[in-house]
């Protein structure tokens, strides 16, 4: 079921698999730093309503260089808030911008602990596999 959908993003709902799955779209490429915070913040409210259990994030056409001030931010305000909401998994499918992939992947090294397993895949099929172990 979507949830949302602006230029950005796609979020939908898998009730049955208690899955939230964002997809970005190639639009990222001209966000700012504060119209990526805008979207996450979104996607936190989704967070609260549906409480999903498992994350996919698909990240294949996500061109947005995430600043380190934001990975910062991201690390302190994000991933902390949805495993309160009962988050259990988070698999990324991996952009095709190598630079994008490094920003993902670093802001979630900045994690100290991470709360909930995270993995990343070049493909749904593998991601949706993981999530069922």
């Amino acid at each position: 079921m979507e949830i949302l959908s602006d230029n950005y993003q796609r979020l939908s709902y898998d009730k049955e698999l208690s899955m939230l799955e964002i997809l970005w779209t190639e639009l990222s490429v001209e966000m700012t730093a504060e119209l990526l915070q805008e979207a996450m913040l979104l996607q936190l409210e989704i967070f609260k309503r549906f409480k999903p259990k498992r994350c996919l994030i698909n990240c294949k056409t996500f061109f947005f260089k995430i600043p380190p001030k934001l990975q910062t931010w991201i690390t302190n305000h994000f991933y902390s808030v949805e495993y309160e909401y009962g988050l259990e998994k988070m698999a990324f499918l991996i952009s095709e911008d190598l630079i994008a992939q490094v920003s993902i992947e670093q802001t979630l090294a900045d994690e100290p602990v991470p709360k909930f397993p995270v993995q990343y895949f070049d493909n749904e099929e593998d991601a949706l596999i993981w999530f069922m172990r």
